[in-house]
């Protein structure tokens, strides 16, 4: 992609990597790769703004040799999608996106996010365009993106709720399916993930804006599954805000998923609102039927 002006004395001058597909090593899946934003300042000084991957130098300094010499930089600030500006793209995936980049990396910060959105708005300031170090360039939506942060960083969320599951022989997956009967018979937005065949961070993007949080598991080892556990960690790490949750699941030889998975979920911070619904290997018919009513009274708290 050739230089962009922005504002007059202001160029971008990144790159576009259009084949990762992780960042911040595996904890972050980038499916529609990323922008490296560099910007170029011309004023009294001249100050280059960012840099780029190191795969993508030569292109950032082919870009500023066609605005300057690169010798004539006095300063270099260094902070940590398909087109370069939001208006250049689908609004409904740019706001997707930005939404799984707040819930994965920004959740956990979301009180200076509202704080310091708030310190700039009692500023007054025309805001012509947000340039951030990645992603989109907000030149004709900023007030959007800034309303969106607002709310999630207050922790506002919808009449929404997500299962998150893994299972061994099915018995779980045949619980979460009752449960998630119950939670739509009460209206709500419900939506089912199984960890092993599910991008976590679009799960986490999910859960931004959910009342509800319900994770199973199946027992194994007296504790949850190997993935589901990955999941808790990050979620602990993440602590969403303003969740009520619940556990469920199936054992055999021994319990002790659903116990585990509780503990993990209150250290998130998050407020279990019933005891753990645990069944003993494949579920009846009235094991089902019960968790389907256990689907439909936390839908009713919802």
């Amino acid at each position: 992609m050739a230089v962009r002006a922005l504002k007059e004395g202001i160029y971008w001058v990144g790159a576009i990597d259009w084949d990762i597909r992780e960042f911040h090593g595996p904890s972050y899946s980038t499916h529609q790769g990323t922008s490296y934003n560099a910007y170029l300042i011309i004023d009294e000084k001249v100050t280059l703004v960012d840099i780029v991957d190191v795969h993508f130098v030569d292109v950032m300094i082919d870009h500023i040799k066609e605005i300057i010499d690169p010798g004539k930089i006095d300063y270099i600030i260094i902070n940590a999608s398909s087109k370069l500006f939001d208006d250049e793209n689908d609004m409904c995936t740019v706001m997707d996106e930005a939404k799984k980049y707040y819930a994965n990396i920004l959740m956990p910060f979301s009180s200076l996010v509202v704080k310091k959105i708030e310190e700039i708005k009692k500023m007054d300031l025309k805001i012509d365009m947000i340039a951030p170090s990645h992603g989109i360039l907000w030149r004709s939506h900023p007030d959007k993106i800034l309303e969106a942060y607002m709310k999630w960083g207050r922790g506002e969320t919808h009449r929404k709720a997500i299962i998150v599951y893994e299972t061994m022989w099915n018995s779980t997956e045949r619980m979460a399916r009752a449960v998630i009967e119950g939670l739509v018979s009460e209206g709500v937005d419900a939506r089912l993930y199984r960890i092993s065949v599910s991008d976590i961070n679009d799960i986490i993007k999910e859960v931004l804006d959910a009342k509800a949080l319900l994770a199973a598991s199946s027992t194994i080892n007296n504790t949850m599954i190997a993935n589901m556990a990955y999941f808790m960690e990050e979620l602990m790490g993440l602590k969403p805000r303003n969740k009520i949750g619940a556990v469920f699941g199936s054992y055999g030889w021994g319990k002790g998923a659903v116990a585990n998975i509780e503990k993990k979920l209150r250290e998130a911070g998050i407020q279990l609102v019933k005891e753990g619904l645990q069944i003993k290997y494949v579920p009846t018919e009235e094991d089902l039927k019960t968790c389907y009513e256990f689907g439909k009274e936390i839908g009713k708290m919802i």
